[in-house]
C-alpha cells in the first residue's frame, strides 16, 4: 500500500446504474472524487489509467448472503456503524476487531490523548491509530450481539476507531426534541489502495452470546460454526456482471409427455480475483427458498474449472 496523497480519492456523492438491470442483479457505480488538494491538482494535470473504471462498484444481487463492494486503485474503504463493538473483558473502554481470527486490532478512541513528558500543561496530542494487515478476514462482534465478518480478496491493512465524544448538537427546531448524541465505530484503510480490492461483508451470527432478546431463544448463544465456515469457504466466488434469468418453453417432446418449462438462473459466477491459483474453485453460495431447492437441477459450468455457476428450476 502507498500513502501518496496525490492518488487519494473518495466516491462521488451520486451513483449511476452501470448497465440495464437484469431480473437478478443491478450494479451501482461511483466515480472518483479527489480527496485531497494534491489529488485534485493531479486530476487536472493528468488522468490516471485507473480512472477508466469507477472508484466503487456495488452489485446488488437477489439471494446473495454477502454485501459486495469492488474498490479501484486510490480508494480508501470505510465501514461505519452507530453500534459499537464489544469491549475487552474487564476493560470497558478497549474496543477491538479480530484480524484473521487470531489478532486483536484495538480501536482508538477519539478522546484518547497523550501529554508531553516535559510539561503537564502542554497540549494533548492524539495517539497514532494502530493498524494490522488482514490476510483474509475481519470479525466484528457488536454490542447488539451480532457478529459480522469481512472477507478480502487480498491482504489489506486496516485501522479502526471509536468516537464516544458527544457530537455537535443539531440545529434546534421549535417543538422538536433533538436526538441524543450517538457514538460511532469506523474501520478503514489508513492509506489508499494500491491495487483493485474486493470486500465482502456477511452477518455470521445474530445471537453470538445469547444477549439479543429479539433473536436469541432462552438467552442461549447460537452455534453458527458450520454456517460461518460455509460463508468463509465460498466468499471468494461472486455473482458476475452478466447474472440473468432465462426461460425455456418447449412446445413438444419426443416421447409424447408434457414438456417441462425451465427457469434457468445464470449467476455468471466469477472469482473475486480475476486470476486465481485455487483449483478447483469453490462453488457460488446463494440463498434460495425451500420450495425452489426441492426442484432445482444443477448445471455444472464448463468454462470455469467445474465451477457450479448456474441452476435451473423445472
Amino acid at each position: 500500500m502507498t500513502s501518496d496523497p496525490s492518488s487519494s480519492y473518495i466516491p462521488s456523492s451520486m451513483y449511476t446504474v452501470s448497465r440495464t438491470p437484469s431480473p437478478l442483479q443491478l450494479e451501482l457505480e461511483w466515480d472518483r472524487k479527489p480527496n485531497t488538494f494534491l489529488s485534485y491538482v493531479n486530476s487536472l494535470v493528468r488522468k490516471p489509467t485507473s480512472n477508466k473504471t469507477p472508484l466503487l462498484t456495488i452489485p446488488i444481487t437477489r439471494g446473495a448472503p454477502y454485501v459486495t463492494a469492488k474498490y479501484d486503485v486510490g480508494a480508501t474503504p470505510l465501514i461505519t456503524s452507530p453500534i459499537l463493538p464489544v469491549t475487552a473483558p474487564y476493560h470497558p473502554f478497549e474496543y477491538f476487531v479480530m484480524v484473521d481470527g487470531e489478532q486483536k486490532l484495538n480501536c482508538t478512541s477519539s478522546s484518547s490523548t497523550t501529554t508531553s513528558a516535559s510539561s503537564s500543561s502542554a497540549p494533548a496530542t492524539p495517539h497514532p491509530p494502530p493498524s494490522l494487515t488482514a490476510t483474509s478476514t475481519l470479525t466484528m462482534h457488536f454490542t447488539s450481539d451480532f457478529t459480522w465478518t469481512v472477507y478480502l480478496s487480498q491482504p489489506t491493512t486496516f485501522s479502526c476507531r471509536v468516537d464516544t465524544t458527544p457530537n455537535a448538537p443539531p440545529v434546534s427546531t421549535p417543538g422538536v426534541t433533538p436526538p441524543p448524541p450517538a457514538p460511532m465505530f469506523e474501520i478503514y484503510t489508513p492509506s489508499p489502495l494500491a491495487s483493485p480490492t474486493t470486500i465482502r461483508l456477511a452477518l455470521t451470527n445474530n445471537c453470538t452470546l445469547g444477549t439479543n432478546v429479539q433473536h436469541c431463544e432462552l438467552a442461549k448463544a447460537r452455534d453458527q460454526t458450520h454456517y460461518t465456515k460455509l460463508l468463509a469457504d465460498h466468499a471468494s466466488i461472486i455473482p458476475g456482471p452478466n447474472a440473468n434469468v432465462k426461460y425455456t418453453f418447449p412446445t413438444t417432446t419426443t416421447d409424447g409427455t408434457a414438456p417441462d418449462v425451465v427457469l434457468h438462473f445464470d449467476w455468471d459466477a466469477t472469482p473475486m480475483i480475476p486470476f486465481t491459483h485455487e483449483k478447483p474453485l469453490p462453488e457460488l453460495l446463494m440463498y434460495a427458498l425451500p420450495h425452489h431447492v426441492d426442484v432445482m437441477e444443477e448445471n455444472v459450468g464448463k468454462v470455469r474449472q467445474s465451477d457450479k455457476r448456474s441452476y435451473s428450476i423445472r
